[in-house]
Order: C-alpha cells, then sequence, then structure tokens
C-alpha cells in the first residue's frame, strides 16, 4: 500500500536534537500515534499539510503503541503494520486518497504546533473513498523506513 521513508522537517528537527543535544522530544502523551489520510502531499514535508479529508464522519486512526502494533526494526530495517487497521466507515464521500502521514494527535488541525506530522508518504495506487467504503490497511501494506 504504502511506504512512508519520509520524515517530516518536526521529525527530523526532533530526533537530530535528541540524539545529538540530548534535548528531550515530547512523544505523545496518550502513548498513541494516529494514521492520517490526505488527498494530496501538499505541505506534509514541512508539517503544514492542506490536504487531510475533512468530511463529518472522517477520523485519523489510532495506534496505540502500548500494544505493539509495529513491527520492531533492528539493523536498520523497516518498522510496518503487523496486523490490519480499519478506519470508520464512510459515511459520504471523502475524494481520492493519494498520501497517508503518521501523526501526533487525535483531532486537533493546528499544524506545526498542536499536532505534528512524524513520516509519510505516498500511496502506491490512489484510493477512492466513497459512500460505504471502508479504508483498510492490511497487515504488513504500511512500512516506515528511513533512508
Amino acid at each position: 500500500m504504502a511506504t512512508t521513508n519520509a520524515m517530516s522537517d518536526y521529525m527530523v528537527s526532533a530526533l537530530l536534537n535528541l540524539s545529538l543535544r540530548n534535548v528531550a522530544w515530547a512523544i505523545p502523551a496518550t502513548g498513541s500515534v494516529w494514521v492520517a489520510l490526505f488527498s494530496s502531499g501538499t505541505g506534509l514535508d514541512s508539517d503544514n499539510p492542506t490536504g487531510e479529508f475533512v468530511s463529518g464522519d472522517y477520523a485519523r486512526f489510532e495506534v496505540d503503541q502500548t500494544t505493539t502494533t509495529f513491527t520492531a526494526s533492528t539493523n536498520g530495517s523497516a518498522c510496518a503494520n503487523n496486523e490490519a487497521w480499519s478506519f470508520t466507515q464512510a459515511l459520504s464521500d471523502w475524494g481520492n486518497c493519494t498520501h497517508i502521514a503518521i501523526v501526533d494527535h487525535a483531532t486537533n488541525t493546528v499544524w506545526g504546533t498542536g499536532v505534528h506530522v512524524l513520516y509519510w508518504g505516498a500511496l502506491a495506487t490512489f484510493k477512492p473513498i466513497s459512500t460505504n467504503d471502508t479504508f483498510t490497511i492490511g497487515a504488513g501494506d504500511l512500512t516506515i523506513q528511513i533512508t
């Protein structure tokens, strides 16, 4: 489905500051990250995206980090989702999903301060999400690889 091999500028800075300056990164306090769906990739790299779906029935998908829903990365390998993840059923047309991102807040839409893009990537093939569709990411279909 998608390989997200891009980190936002925010995430790059957080990792560099943590590893080289011992400046703590504020990971999500809830122990979760969220998967967000986008109709374009505009602004994902700069932590200021413009294309997230806004339909009243759309919600980001919660990934509870305490239940180990990503495979472990060893020796520089990628992490992947180890179970299928399904978004809520679309009660209206959401549009074409072209990009996906891992973000650090469930609902906040104030990009760059209230919510941050961590990782992002383009879908291999865009997916139209129409009324009654359920967008599902199959087990192992979302990989995070830093290159």
